[in-house]
């Protein structure tokens, strides 16, 4: 096998991302400089942070990592270990809407497993050779408790990609993995553990996380004997950590540079006024600072084509700025949380939103004004580019990231932007759960005379910020989100978290270990299914959802405290929370017993009825009959013409999981099907009077018009499992098995055949 150098790292790099007919896009500098170091230095590859500003290219690392591991594959063949890992995880503290890395890394796979000559089919062989598949490199999202969560840990050897969370990564890191079983915690903390890459993204409150990890690490080298597989941990932010020693950073000339893609963006102007929003006070603060926020929004914008986004700090923020501006500009207005399941995400990001991509904001016309209303969570990962930006004050690390939005790519344009802070905070924010003192202290450096131009402007770009900074009254650590610390990881903790079955009592609660002392939301999934039915006879609603099981792309992610409270009946749920995870959970009062009527699925042997709040554990997955409501409550969810959202996309998130398409003929499942005569027959055929009788005289009475209904194409998502389902159909008339199951007075029918392509994606 041919060495692979340093020195072809820009070709590989060219291989992957040019596009025909345009010139060659280069890696720049400092991705240059990081490749070289990590190639070339086995012993510390990675340094502790990389501290560049936002759309710097940061997702570069992916390349690099790959690139890196696969020069090392000839080891193999020389009986030597490898130093490069095999497993390289991009971890964030947000309840992520828009994954930049995923899609990086998912592009990245594709191109390797396409490769048939040149430098990519050579990278592709040697990740091959390593991973002793046909496989060249894996790439997983990892949510918990559902199908494929634990896909990316059935091979030890396979070169994998896995975009992640901190509560996703750090409860397996510790043994107690959200969602999955006990069975699978020890193999998920070792290969967590062991042979991987930790990228730290933005790490804004994820200083006990990454305290953790460095414990971990330290443990790791305990032992009679050192664990040998490589472990490293990298934060990549603007700011890193205090007492960090081994920063990378870009020393090149390319930032300052105009002319140079990342001198545009590091030098392009972001004109800012500041304005206090005197009645946003007490009870009256979200109203008021809603209202604010889309007034001004509308202001800067006049009436002109431009993308606008609206920053908040809270999801009840957010959902009052957006419900105001979709009064007045219906569709164009569009709401982004991390309280979106990843279909609606990817229907919004993808279709209503897709003109508003960086990648192609260089040639971008719109049509007419659009508004994007988001929480934190799109402060990181969102490869989106807008010409105005209105946001609530933050602690300026959080304000860095969101004017990382605002004319991301440096285009010739005269950016706009505001900042608006409530009455009672500009002055005093220590009761700020999220932001705490940072938020005044911001407001207060940001009103400094010698930050404020003769216009009453504050430039927030890149280059304008950084000579500010170093004369700033105030320290970067008091201008930034407190971060508290994580309690002392003991060996004695080590210890009971290995034991996993059974698990002792007590146990150490990870939750603690991953964001700080204090009782910690963790996540649990949810999804809606419109088949069940609260008054469904015996456990005939196991055989249901057997059929069609829970899957990630329809589940939201809730916080574990809202959705017991919800559960007990309460109204108010506290949607005044941000999207960042780990916040401070609130408890009910005493124990109460469930009064929406719930089911929690870990599997089809573990599946019960949820009877307690309390029962329900971070990363249970949790089905609601659709009669039973919520959604307005606990998520964000797409909305139809109609105005309502489709809440069981069932079939479609099982054909998008397991590459299998499934269609449960069910009236209540068939209400957003679309009009015609061959969907008609179908609703006829599963009607609940008769349809019992219906199916036993005649069971194929529906095969002619299936491969009909699906054609037609259900509107927007119900068209993937319709193609998916019409191209199996031409496989025959046995790659359509029918599968009867009643559900008290009605009848569900579902047909299932393999699709021609899966995805991947867990």
């Amino acid at each position: 096998m041919p060495e692979l150098h340093f020195s072809r790292f820009d070709e590989f790099f060219e291989s992957l991302w040019s596009e025909r007919g345009k010139p060659p896009k280069s890696p720049f500098s400092w991705q240059l400089e990081l490749a070289k170091r990590v190639l070339e230095n086995p012993q510390r590859p990675w340094p502790e942070a990389i501290a560049l500003p936002t759309a710097s290219g940061k997702t570069a690392c992916l390349d690099i990592a790959v690139f890196a591991l696969a020069a090392q594959a000839d080891r193999l063949a020389e009986r030597r270990m490898l130093t490069a890992p095999r497993r390289i995880f991009f971890v964030v503290d947000r309840r992520v809407i828009v994954d930049e890395a995923f899609d990086r890394a998912r592009k990245l796979a594709d191109r390797l497993n396409a490769a048939e000559s040149g430098i990519l089919k050579e990278v592709a062989d040697r990740l091959r050779t390593l991973a002793g598949s046909d496989t060249p490199l894996a790439v997983f999202q990892l949510r918990g408790g559902m199908y494929r969560s634990n896909a990316w840990a059935k091979s030890p050897t396979q070169p994998t990609i896995v975009a992640s969370t901190v509560d996703q990564l750090g409860s397996r890191l510790l043994f107690r993995a959200y969602g999955p079983g006990p069975g699978t915690w020890p193999i998920h903390a070792g290969l967590a553990g062991n042979d991987a890459l930790v990228l730290l993204d933005e790490a804004h409150c994820a200083q006990p996380f990454l305290e953790t990890l460095r414990a971990v690490d330290k443990y790791r080298r305990w032992g009679d004997a050192a664990l040998v597989p490589p472990f490293h941990v990298t934060v990549m932010s603007a700011t890193p950590p205090e007492g960090m020693t081994d920063v990378f950073r870009d020393e090149s000339d390319e930032p300052r540079r105009a002319g140079h893609p990342l001198g545009d963006r590091q030098l392009a102007a972001k004109p800012t006024t500041l304005q206090v929003v005197p009645k946003a006070k007490g009870d009256q603060a979200t109203e008021e600072m809603a209202e604010a926020l889309a007034r001004k929004a509308e202001e800067l914008v006049g009436g002109r084509p431009l993308a606008v986004v609206v920053f908040t700090n809270r999801v009840r923020t957010a959902r009052a700025a957006w419900r105001i501006l979709a009064r007045k500009h219906g569709d164009a207005a569009v709401l982004l949380t991390g309280r979106m399941r990843p279909i609606d995400k990817d229907d919004t990001i993808v279709g209503r939103l897709a003109p508003l991509s960086a990648d192609h904001s260089m040639d971008r016309t719109l049509a007419a004004p659009v508004f994007v209303v988001a929480t934190q969570t799109l402060e990181v990962g969102a490869n989106l580019d807008f010409d105005v930006l209105v946001t609530e004050c933050a602690s300026l690390d959080a304000l860095r990231q969101r004017f990382g939005r605002l004319n991301r790519m440096g285009r010739p344009i005269e950016a706009q932007a505001a900042i608006l802070v409530r009455a009672d905070q500009s002055q005093n924010s220590e009761d700020d759960p999220v932001y705490g003192k940072a938020l005044a202290a911001t407001w207060e450096q940001l009103n400094n005379p010698e930050w404020v131009d003769a216009r009453g402007e504050v430039n927030m770009g890149i280059a304008a910020l950084e000579p500010l900074l170093v004369k700033a009254k105030a320290s970067l650590i008091d201008l930034s989100a407190p971060s508290v610390r994580a309690p002392v990881m003991l060996p004695s903790h080590v210890d009971c978290w290995t034991q996993t079955s059974p698990t002792p009592e007590p146990t150490p609660e990870v939750g603690m270990f991953l964001h700080g002392p204090g009782t910690r939301s963790a996540d649990v999934q949810v999804c809606w299914r419109a088949d069940l039915d609260q008054n469904l006879a015996g456990e005939t609603w196991k055989d249901i959802l057997a059929q069609c099981p829970p899957s990630s792309p329809e589940c939201l992610p809730v916080p574990i405290g809202l959705m017991r409270r919800w559960l007990a009946g309460e109204e108010d749920t506290g949607a005044d929370v941000s999207d960042v995870e780990g916040t401070i959970e609130a408890a009910i009062a005493g124990a109460k017993p469930t009064k929406r009527k719930v089911f929690r699925w870990r599997g089809s042997d573990d599946t019960q009825m949820l009877d307690a709040p309390e029962n329900l554990r971070p990363g249970d997955v949790v089905v609601v009959p659709a009669a039973v409501g919520g959604w307005d409550t606990l998520g964000d969810f797409a909305r139809s013409a109609d105005g309502h959202p489709v809440l069981d996309w069932g079939d479609r998130a099982h054909a998008q999981s397991r590459a299998k398409a499934l269609l449960r003929l069910h009236p209540k499942v068939m209400t957003h099907w679309p009009d015609s005569a061959a969907v008609r027959t179908l609703r006829d055929l599963a009607h609940p009077e008769e349809a019992s009788t219906r199916f036993e005289e005649d069971p194929d009475s529906g095969r002619n018009f299936a491969g009909s209904a699906c054609r037609t194409g259900a509107r927007r998502g119900h068209s993937q499992v319709a193609q998916t389902s019409s191209g199996a159909s031409r496989g025959g008339q046995g790659a359509w098995p029918w599968h009867h199951a009643p559900s008290g007075r009605r009848l569900d029918f579902a047909r299932q055949a393999t699709t021609p392509a899966g995805r991947r994606g867990g």
